[in-house]
């Protein structure tokens, strides 16, 4: 039997836009961890350092940090300041000198279809053409290539990344800054090869320095997450824009009696509560359970939802803590 559309009733909209948007790249908020990230890539710049690794477990945010630090960097150095994300997601091992530099294109956003028929010389000064002219268009003469999945890439790669960097440095003056971020195993691991190969040029150019990036570790910095998504809105179909405590919780928000920063303990004590449960050893919760289990609790608890009520408990953020699969799938998640 066929369902009743949604699409008649806005509020449902609504809610379903909303939900949407709180769980999309384009929606993140600043945790403890991302804040400090930002300070010492703010650190190594001013520095003019080479590169440097950046790592931490799996689903704990890096790659919304990254996204948080892009904007904070054209924030502070400018819009036209050249920040360049990189992401390996699909990258393919092994690749050729020609695939590496097309890919760099690429990531630029450049029509990489055009390049076919060109040599690998050719599009390895297109990059290099690319970045100067970019990084002389500020004062700073700097650019920034962060590059997500940064294990990913293949032994050779990085020594053509190195050749990038000499020749921006030693023809036009350019200072290319190198940010890989990944997981805390391949990232070492992949350091450590590079020293047993005595290949230090390319571990002092890039992976000397290091930043371990963590999830949510007590109760204060659950609370400014918390604090973050009290001023988040919905995003309406037709509406006028209101708080998600407002649209979700309006008799709780009438009465004064909806801020989900009052949640900070309960929702503290609820991870742990699953934590111990499960026997995760993890001491940081990672962002993308935590995100998960609010936006659950909103369409579950929230007005509209199946078990709606007036306002959130504690049994409810367990519930949808346990929802997400939180422990169920990784032993030390």
């Amino acid at each position: 039997m066929l369902t009743e559309s949604i699409l008649n009733d806005e509020r449902a909209v609504t809610s379903m836009t909303t939900l949407s948007y709180l769980n999309s790249s384009e929606f993140y908020i600043a945790t403890s961890s991302i804040f400090e990230l930002l300070e010492q890539i703010n650190t190594w710049l001013v520095m003019g350092v080479c590169g440097a690794m950046i790592y931490g477990r799996a689903r704990i945010g890096k790659t919304t940090a990254i996204s948080y630090i892009v904007d904070a960097l054209h924030l502070r150095y400018g819009d036209a300041f050249p920040v360049i994300t990189w992401s390996l997601t699909e990258h393919a091992l092994s690749t050729k000198d020609k695939t590496f530099y097309a890919n760099i294109l690429d990531a630029l956003g450049l029509d990489i279809t055009a390049y076919k028929r060109v040599t690998a010389l050719e599009l390895k000064n297109k990059v290099i053409n690319y970045f100067a002219i970019k990084a002389a268009a500020t004062p700073f003469r700097k650019i920034v290539l962060m590059i997500d999945e940064a294990y990913k890439l293949d032994y050779r790669e990085y020594f053509w990344l190195m050749d990038i960097y000499n020749s921006l440095f030693t023809k036009y003056g350019i200072q290319l800054t190198v940010f890989l971020v990944g997981t805390p195993h391949e990232m070492i691991d992949m350091r450590n090869a590079f020293k047993a190969e005595k290949q230090l040029q390319i571990v002092e150019r890039f992976m000397l320095n290091d930043f371990v990036f963590h999830g949510i570790c007590n109760p204060m910095q659950i609370s400014l997450c918390l604090a973050e998504l009290d001023k988040a809105t919905i995003q309406p179909s037709s509406s006028s824009k209101c708080s998600l405590a407002e649209f979700y919780f309006p008799d709780a928000y009438k009465e004064n009696h909806a801020f989900f920063v009052d949640l900070s303990q309960d929702y503290w004590d609820s991870f742990e509560e699953v934590k111990s449960r499960y026997g995760i050893k993890a001491k940081d919760i990672p962002m993308q359970y935590f995100m998960q289990s609010f936006i659950l609790c909103l369409s579950i608890f929230g007005a509209g939802g199946i078990k709606e009520q007036y306002f959130l408990t504690k049994e409810a953020i367990v519930m949808t803590i346990e929802e997400t699969g939180y422990g169920k799938t990784t032993e030390n998640c």
